[in-house]
């Protein structure tokens, strides 16, 4: 349950630069944003995107958690964390 609550946090810290704070360096050092990219309308709202998915898949986890290991719980944070997270780190290697 610790490793799926450290998932979920980083899940929470990837939302908040994708969608509040992606003039930081460290933001743009982490997603490699070319520096025509970095002022364009059209990427911030791609980003937003993306951290609302991040923030969405951090909230499956979070909820997984709270119900704890009963078997709907457990359920949850498999579907999240182990379907959803883990689908989506393979389709990013893959078209990368």
């Amino acid at each position: 349950m610790i490793l799926v609550g450290i998932v979920a946090l980083e899940h929470i810290f990837i939302m908040l630069l994708e969608m509040f704070f992606m003039e930081l360096k460290m933001a743009k050092r982490s997603f490699r944003l070319p520096e025509n990219l970095q002022k364009d309308p059209n990427a911030k709202v791609i980003f937003a995107n993306q951290g609302l998915y991040n923030g969405f898949l951090a909230a499956g986890i979070i909820w997984g958690l709270i119900l704890g290991w009963i078997t709907f719980g457990y359920m949850i944070q498999l579907f999240f964390h182990s379907l959803c997270v883990d689908r989506s780190g393979i389709w990013r290697c893959d078209i990368q």
